[in-house]
């Protein structure tokens, strides 16, 4: 909310559901995120965080602020990003998505079947605006999974089966991407005609060794099953598609990425 000094920052819960829950302690890192592209700006030691009312606290920190924080910006706490291991479990019939992921520690996501959600069946979200859910993803594997028709209705963040959607108020300004080292490998889709997956400012992205197999169960979207904006080093090989058919960059909708970003194999 305002820079007080070199070293104060005015902040506040930006969403309601947030609110009362602790975030800084004395002794821990403090993450800077640019608000309008979502891009850390350093890091620094807190030395007091004091709420002045259930909203807002000022916090203190040990070493000068970065130059580059300022109001409409975001903060974290850079030593609680948890690790997740997802595995085994059965989502279905879940009205908004079938499960959400942000936080830049490994997540496995593992012999779980997804069945019928309502949106995509697993969503790598982040945003400094809406929920303010913070943590970059920077290694994901997703792997052994059976995908039963989601998307079945249109909701937040539907774009695709599997959705990675940041929302980045000023995509074009970002220098770097937001997540990274995302795995999808060896699941099972079994689907109609709607997008396997959507992807926003993401960097190394692989789809390899999937089986996708089509249905008429409900209406397809007739859209294209891979969708890419501002993402870079796109692998898509190896997999299995029935009805028979080779996916090709004919396959991929690109917004501001280049399509020598994105390779096809087997």
């Amino acid at each position: 909310m305002e820079v007080v000094d070199s070293h104060t920052l005015k902040c506040k819960y930006m969403h309601r559901q947030a609110v009362g829950f602790e975030v800084f302690l004395p002794g821990e890192k403090i993450r800077f995120i640019n608000g309008p592209t979502l891009e850390p700006g350093g890091t620094a030691t807190v030395k007091t965080a004091v709420k002045k009312n259930s909203a807002e606290m000022v916090i203190t920190v040990e070493e000068p602020l970065p130059s580059s924080v300022r109001a409409g910006d975001a903060v974290e706490n850079a030593d609680f990003y948890p690790s997740v291991v997802f595995r085994n479990n059965i989502v279905r019939n879940n009205r908004a998505r079938g499960s959400l992921f942000t936080t830049p520690e490994r997540v496995l996501v593992e012999g779980n079947l997804f069945d019928h959600s309502s949106g995509s069946a697993i969503l790598l979200a982040g945003d400094a605006q809406g929920w303010y859910e913070s943590g970059a993803c920077h290694e994901v594997v997703i792997r052994k999974n059976t995908f039963i028709n989601n998307l079945t209705s249109r909701y937040q963040f539907t774009n695709a089966i599997i959705s990675i959607y940041p929302e980045v108020k000023q995509l074009d300004r970002q220098r770097d991407y937001y997540h990274r080292n995302v795995l999808i490998e060896n699941n099972v889709f079994k689907t109609f005609d709607v997008p396997l997956l959507f992807a926003i400012s993401t960097d190394n992205l692989k789809f390899i060794n999937n089986k996708v197999i089509y249905n008429d169960e409900f209406k397809g979207w007739g859209q294209k099953p891979f969708q890419f904006r501002r993402c870079a080093n796109i692998l898509i090989k190896d997999n299995k598609v029935l009805p028979p058919r080779t996916w090709t960059l004919e396959d991929c909708k690109l917004e501001n990425t280049p399509s020598d970003q994105v390779r096809f194999g087997g």
